[in-house]
């Protein structure tokens, strides 16, 4: 098992679907020094429902994250009643102008911009906030 191009692969997909290392690592549960080290082949250990997990939470199968097929959803589950994936939910392939325009400007803005963002938006959705 090459864990660099495991590695890559989990970055192409993270960074493809607009998620932040910490936000994925925290939804599968792990340190982000540890998530870190996977997309940088630098981990010892992995098994194969760590993988399962991030491909899952990516969208993606097992067997892509491998290296074993180039298609991304080959062996992914296509059942409706199952809820969206991270990366259903935060696709780039996004066709509304309003939401293309947000992730426009979300591009532009540095990571403590960003976090004061995803925190406005979460007030005016009601979601709680923990505060630090």
């Amino acid at each position: 098992m090459d864990l660099a191009k495991i590695g890559e692969r989990i970055l192409l997909e993270r960074r493809r679907s607009g998620l932040r290392q910490e936000d994925l690592s925290e939804t599968i549960g792990l340190s982000q020094s540890r998530f870190s080290d996977i997309e940088r082949g630098k981990v010892q250990g992995f098994d194969i429902v760590l993988l399962s997990q991030i491909a899952e939470a990516l969208g993606v199968s097992p067997a892509y994250l491998l290296g074993l097929t180039d298609d991304p959803l080959k062996g992914v589950d296509d059942e409706e009643d199952e809820p969206l994936t991270l990366r259903e939910r935060s696709t780039p392939y996004i066709t509304d102008p309003t939401m293309t325009e947000l992730l426009a400007l979300l591009q532009e803005l540095n990571p403590e911009q960003r976090r004061r963002f995803v925190d406005a938006a979460k007030l005016l959705l009601g979601v709680p906030r923990i505060i630090e």
